[in-house]
């Protein structure tokens, strides 16, 4: 992959990661303000959809030609 493609990848994904975390947290926020348990159930709702969808995001950026080093980092 060009160079050009390299980064547009990482930005895209980046800026996408940045603005499903915000929302992700906003939401997980409003729901133990309504009630501890609802709370607690997004938490765990939450990670078990956030796990997988991090993988698959490193597995793309890696695919893409960045280092897990960076990634890390």
């Amino acid at each position: 992959a060009s160079d050009v493609y390299k980064r547009q990848s990482y930005l895209c994904r980046y800026h996408q990661f940045g603005m499903h975390n915000f929302m992700d947290g906003l939401i997980i926020g409003v729901s133990y303000f309504v009630s501890i348990p609802l709370g607690l159930a997004d938490t765990a709702a939450e990670a078990l959809h956030g796990i997988p969808q991090e993988l698959r995001d490193f597995g793309i950026l890696v695919h893409d030609g960045l280092s897990p080093k960076v990634l890390y980092s």
